[in-house]
């Protein structure tokens, strides 16, 4: 079955946040990790933009993971606001936890561990240190890019291997449903066009880890 990710933007509901919701400015802040039930509005893998509202039933549960604050929030039932940050939620539950999402970033944000505005580390291979824009913890990276494109380019940056052209769906390359892992501790190049950013995978990364630090933004 075709995954579809989709950008959501802000929708009149009247409820409590409608107000809030007109005066958000647009842009996404969050994806919908897993949901329980279907729903018309808000689907598995959206990006949710900030100002988004929409409500779940008594008993409903959905998972979203905020790009910027790298928190991810186990929500059940109420009305849901989406903030930038965080949800605001109104006669339901949330749990929240934090996690490192570098990579979700914008390359402002994931810079300003450094006074370079990049993260340098040193790999073994090669004499002089490597300036990455993220560092992530995943070996199968979700990459979002934008949607008119269709393939970007992935290299390595210790001079092992070739290009890899990655296909792109609806914005996003999945490495995952590629069948694409990469290798721990080594840094990679992503490019589009004139687009282009840097990341290192983790030592620490794993496989199964969860859609918010596999995000990468292109």
């Amino acid at each position: 079955m075709k995954t579809l990710y989709r950008v959501i933007r802000p929708f009149l509901y009247v409820a409590p946040f409608a107000l809030l919701s007109i005066l958000a400015e647009a842009k996404p802040v969050a994806i919908v990790e897993d949901l329980t039930a279907p729903h018309d509005n808000v689907q598995l893998m959206d990006f949710l933009d900030e100002g988004t509202l929409f409500t779940l039933k008594e008993g409903e549960t959905m998972i979203l993971g905020y790009l910027n604050s790298c928190i991810r929030e186990e929500i059940q039932g109420g009305e849901i606001l989406i903030g930038k940050d965080q949800s605001r939620v109104l006669g339901g539950s949330v749990k929240r936890e934090k996690l490192s999402c570098d990579g979700g970033r914008n390359k402002t944000q994931a810079g300003r561990k450094s006074d370079a505005g990049a993260i340098v580390f040193r790999q073994a291979s090669i004499k002089n240190p490597v300036a990455v824009d993220y560092v992530v913890n995943s070996t199968q990276p979700l990459i979002r890019t934008g949607r008119d494109e269709t393939v970007i380019n992935l290299v390595r940056l210790d001079g092992k291997g070739t290009v890899q052209a990655l296909e792109v769906q609806d914005g996003v390359a999945d490495l995952a449903k590629l069948g694409i892992r990469l290798e721990k501790k080594v840094a990679y190049r992503l490019s589009s066009g004139d687009k282009s950013m840097t990341f290192r995978i983790s030592r620490k990364a794993t496989e199964r880890a969860p859609l918010l630090s596999r995000l990468i933004r292109l």
